[in-house]
């Protein structure tokens, strides 16, 4: 579902469509931007379970309340059928909350990639236009998000890579008809070395620390390292934090005094 300030729209969305039933609703993931309209949904669907791992289930009943019984939970792997379409529940613990789940469509090859492939990029676009301002927005939204939980996401990667993959629906940014554009992306990011790459973030007081800098990126420079600094009084943060993905060594600059 949605985050709750955004429940009226989605009710009014699903009025718009004439969604007189839901058997099921997939919880990907407890946090509330993705689950936190499940109690106005399931109050207008009776009728509908929500299909969740055993741990989902438990942070839904603790965070909103929602009554045991509407919950079916599935093992990792596991499928339901819909007739003539099957989903596939794929446990993919902490990309980036323990919960997680993806769900495979494998008639139409669709994963459904909850926060995993996402980006923070809201546009009129169903599907990526723009492959140049998509890997930005998902790179940065790997590095604030998904960049301390690598080493689960090498495991997920190696999880799904002999699945038929047509086409992922992440849970943030538009979807990907072309879905090794961002597989590729990822594991780039995920499994290739660090290269020879400096971040220097540093603050300065007084002006000395903005020198000590200076003169340790000329040096590093002349040595053939690739330094990126960032004065933390001015930087985009998330701009950092791309910086961050490739690089192997960060240097701090920190003045001595009240730092």
């Amino acid at each position: 579902t949605v985050d709750p300030t955004m429940e009226d729209i989605l009710i009014n969305h699903l009025n718009q469509l004439g969604v007189k039933n839901i058997d099921y609703v997939v919880a990907h993931h407890a946090e509330q931007d993705h689950s936190g309209a499940l109690p106005k949904v399931l109050e207008k669907y009776p009728q509908a379970k929500v299909i969740a791992t055993p741990k989902c289930k438990g942070m839904l009943i603790d965070l909103l309340t929602i009554p045991e019984k509407r919950f079916i939970t599935v093992d990792d792997k596991e499928t339901i059928s819909l007739g003539d379409r099957a989903l596939e529940f794929i446990h993919a613990p902490w990309v980036h909350w323990p919960e997680t789940m993806l769900t495979y469509l494998r008639e139409e090859g669709l994963l459904f990639s909850c926060d995993l492939f996402g980006s923070h990029l809201a546009t009129n676009d169903l599907y990526v236009t723009d492959e140049g301002q998509v890997y930005e927005a998902a790179k940065r939204y790997y590095a604030e998000i998904m960049m301390p939980f690598r080493t689960s996401i090498e495991k997920h990667l190696v999880k799904i890579k002999d699945y038929q993959i047509d086409m992922i629906a992440p849970s943030h940014g538009p979807i990907y008809d072309n879905p090794s554009f961002i597989l590729d992306a990822y594991r780039s990011w995920v499994f290739d070395k660090p290269k020879n790459i400096v971040v220097l973030p540093y603050i300065s007081m007084h002006g000395s620390t903005h020198e000590m800098v200076g003169y340790l990126v000329e040096a590093l420079t002349q040595r053939g390292v690739t330094v990126k600094q960032f004065d933390l009084t001015a930087t985009d943060i998330g701009k950092l934090a791309i910086a961050l993905v490739d690089a192997a060594t960060i240097i701090i600059g920190t003045p001595t005094v009240l730092a």
